[in-house]
């Protein structure tokens, strides 16, 4: 995808959210985030939208420099995200893809990263709004594929390096309209926060393998792959063959930040 097909996906499922989040009750649960309700979450996208606006609009190398939106009576959520809309919108329109500015990814760096990150941000998150509407969530064929990959090279495998990796499990993730499949490991993540000294053990992870024989394949379309690594649809949707418990391990690795 290019720059201005982020820019227009981003547009499009951001104006949805903002339409949808207009008639559904605030208060009802969103049953893809547990604990949330929906005024949990359009809270969130807005301060995520404000925050990236933020970035992106003063090209920010660090983001000390950003004031968060204070969160205002329920309301007034679906304004405050209208208004976070319109800024992340503007301020990517008036910047260039390879312009230079903070992430929280070594793959990151620059606004077309931070583009690319929001639109998948808001198509998923616009799954969870209508979740929580009752609705069956809908993606468009090229943010799927687009999301997978996004999901592959970067959501997964940018462990900290103070955590140690242990692989487990070897899927194979086979997605229809992808030419080869892709070789998923799965494991565990170890390790003491050097700032904190908080121990953590037997945290799920996975990254990209290069070759093995795999312990579980899992196979479909790009939207439902999409949707169910998000956590926002089912496996049922999908094609398992192999080690049920493997294809689990993968979900839960995936799963452990993508609320």
């Amino acid at each position: 995808m290019q720059y201005g097909d982020h820019l227009r996906h981003l547009d499009r499922y951001s104006q949805r959210f903002l339409d949808l989040a207009r008639s559904v009750d605030l208060e009802a649960p969103v049953p893809s985030c547990p604990g949330w309700a929906v005024a949990d979450l359009v809270n969130h996208l807005a301060e995520v939208q404000h925050f990236w606006a933020s970035i992106v609009a003063g090209r920010l190398d660090d983001p000390g420099g950003v004031e968060p939106a204070p969160r205002p009576a329920d309301p007034a959520l679906v304004d405050l995200f209208d208004g976070a809309r319109r800024l992340l919108g503007e301020a990517l329109a008036g910047a260039e893809s390879d312009d230079p500015c903070w992430s929280w990814s070594d793959a990151g760096g620059t606004v077309g990263w931070v583009a690319r990150r929001q639109h998948h941000e808001a198509a998923i998150h616009l799954a969870d709004l209508e979740l929580a509407a009752g609705q069956a969530p809908q993606l468009h064929q090229a943010t799927a594929v687009d999301g997978i990959i996004e999901m592959v090279d970067v959501m997964l495998g940018d462990f900290p390096h103070w955590m140690t990796y242990e692989p487990q499990w070897l899927v194979e993730v086979d997605i229809a309209e992808f030419d080869t499949p892709t070789l998923l490991t799965v494991g565990l993540l170890s390790g003491t926060g050097p700032e904190s000294g908080t121990v953590y053990t037997d945290l799920p992870g996975a990254r990209r393998a290069e070759y093995g024989l795999p312990d579980a394949i899992v196979s479909g379309p790009a939207e439902a792959m999409d949707l169910w690594l998000w956590g926002r649809g089912p496996v049922d949707d999908l094609t398992v063959a192999g080690e049920g418990e493997a294809v689990e391990a993968l979900r839960l690795a995936i799963a452990d930040g993508t609320q």
